[in-house]
């Protein structure tokens, strides 16, 4: 049985109730002008990519960006936004035109793309940025100018009963214990060449009789791709018809396939018990859907802008799985002055405060499928650190790089003391550091691809501290860290261990029979 979030799905007025997130609301002569371009482009198989920028002073207005990208979302182009356009927004503007134009030798154009399932099996609709065919009831085909690489969309199908029959008893019955059910993708399409291919996926799924055999085959990846891709459709509902706030969607699954896993299984050590027992399948599940909650969180709590969450939230339902994995859980990469030269990627460590306040390297790269960001602590933060020890300023005191913020260099007598703590030596190693963060951030763009997009180099924002409390942080801060550091107590949700606690206490409540 497949398993996932249900809810109504948006309408479309194409008339099959397709699911469109981002349905174009337009008067009937300006949509009609959208719709008629974009059955120019499906016949031609042309695809439109949007750049669109404000510049300074922001306009009063917001920029309209649902009605700008709604023909890049619709026929699978690209589309980049720049609010406050000045020089140093150019950058990032000429590399991601050269990311768009290397994706383009390797996308397929014109599209068509048909699913189709055995006896047994049922498409139940498409989870994606586009609508399905007019012509598929089932929403098991759809058109599109183009498909690039960055690009991923989902069928949801549906086991359907079999009536049961009176047979003879003497009548060999087949067993369908190992009965397997099959799905087949076919994609026609031209590829940068100018050929026109065929491409044919097949895939077999087994027909099980236990829950455990469902549980060992789990893969985590997939399954939380899955589910927020749902998430964003439902939260493109009108506030008035959703039953359920998107994000507490996720908390709602969690519990229930822990409630389920611990009722087939854990007989030896129950929920009651205090013990909260996974398999290894499901084991990170309740960390992801932490780090998802935190995600969608600016963009479904109504304090983002309307148009800039829309956008937002239809790149998720565009991501594939590696880039949805690395947004809501980033990887954290010490540096060292001197780059990581090794065939392998350097190892990545937890997404914590606590990591960066270890003092194990003098600087971190945090890296997700958005960007990546530099963090170094100033002088003058270890000089604090130093003092709350029983030999600060002493040459030989123990430098500690914590989480602080940066403030205005000065100069102490411990840094007269020891001549790699001036200003002048902290310019330096900070130049060599940002030389090494350059680096590392090109070999992963280069061979982990976490994004769909160019990913900038950017300075982490300040973190609060002792001299930075969290009052002077402003609100939009507050959500982009606590999606950055999933595994700390955010704005929006509680750290992890307590995050077990409470879906710990919400499992063993659903499990506890009712008294009397």
């Amino acid at each position: 049985r497949a398993s996932g979030i249900s809810g109504a799905t948006p309408s479309t007025r194409r008339g099959n109730g397709t699911p469109a997130p981002g349905v174009l609301a337009l008067p009937l002569k300006q949509a009609a002008f959208y719709e008629d371009v974009l059955a120019q482009c499906l016949r031609s198989g042309v695809a439109v990519s949007c750049v669109s920028a404000t510049g300074l002073p922001e306009p009063r207005e917001p920029m309209d960006l649902t009605t700008l990208q709604w023909l890049p979302w619709r026929t699978g182009g690209d589309t980049l936004h720049l609010p406050a356009f000045n020089a140093t927004s150019v950058p990032l503007l000429r590399e991601t035109l050269r990311h768009w134009a290397e994706k383009m030798q390797a996308s397929a154009y014109g599209c068509v793309v048909k699913l189709r399932t055995s006896k047994g099996l049922a498409c139940k609709s498409l989870i994606a940025a586009w609508p399905a065919a007019v012509s598929s009831d089932d929403k098991s085909a759809f058109e599109i100018p183009r498909l690039s690489p960055d690009v991923s969309f989902a069928f949801s199908l549906q086991v359907e009963s079999e009536p049961e029959q009176e047979q003879d008893p003497y009548v060999y019955k087949r067993d369908t214990g190992r009965k397997q059910l099959c799905a087949q993708l076919a994609v026609l399409y031209t590829n940068g060449k100018g050929e026109r291919l065929l491409r044919v996926h097949t895939s077999a799924m087994n027909v099980v009789q236990t829950p455990r055999l469902v549980y060992n085959a789990v893969s985590v990846g997939p399954l939380i791709a899955l589910l927020i891709k749902q998430v964003v459709v439902l939260a493109f509902e009108k506030p008035d018809e959703a039953k359920i706030v998107p994000r507490d969607c996720l908390l709602e699954f969690c519990l229930q396939v822990l409630v389920a896993y611990h009722r087939q299984f854990n007989y030896r050590s129950p929920i009651e018990s205090g013990q909260l027992v996974l398999c290894r399948s499901l084991q990170l599940l309740p960390l992801y859907i932490l780090g998802a909650r935190k995600l969608i969180y600016a963009a479904t709590s109504g304090n983002m802008e309307k148009h800039s969450a829309g956008e937002f939230l239809r790149r998720l339902l565009r991501m594939p799985i590696h880039s949805l994995l690395s947004a809501i859980y980033p990887r954290t990469y010490a540096l060292q002055p001197t780059p990581h030269e090794g065939p392998e990627m350097p190892r990545a460590g937890f997404s914590s405060k606590d990591y960066l306040a270890s003092g194990n390297a003098p600087a971190y790269l945090v890296v997700n499928c958005f960007g990546a960001w530099f963090y170094h602590s100033p002088p003058e933060e270890d000089e604090e650190n130093d003092s709350d020890g029983p030999d600060a300023g002493s040459p030989g005191a123990t430098k500690s790089s914590g989480s602080r913020a940066a403030t205005p260099t000065t100069v102490t007598p411990s840094s007269l003391a020891d001549p790699e703590r001036t200003p002048e030596a902290w310019a330096v190693q900070r130049a060599e550091l940002w030389k090494s963060a350059e680096a590392l951030t090109q070999r992963i763009r280069e061979s982990l691809a976490p994004g769909p997009s160019w990913m900038p180099l950017r300075e982490l924002p300040r973190l609060p501290n002792k001299l930075s409390t969290d009052m002077d942080v402003d609100w939009n801060t507050k959500t982009f860290l606590s999606a950055i550091f999933v595994e700390d107590e955010g704005v929006t949700e509680m750290e992890y261990m307590e995050w077990m606690r409470f879906i710990h206490a919400q499992a063993r409540r659903m499990t506890t029979p009712p008294v009397g």
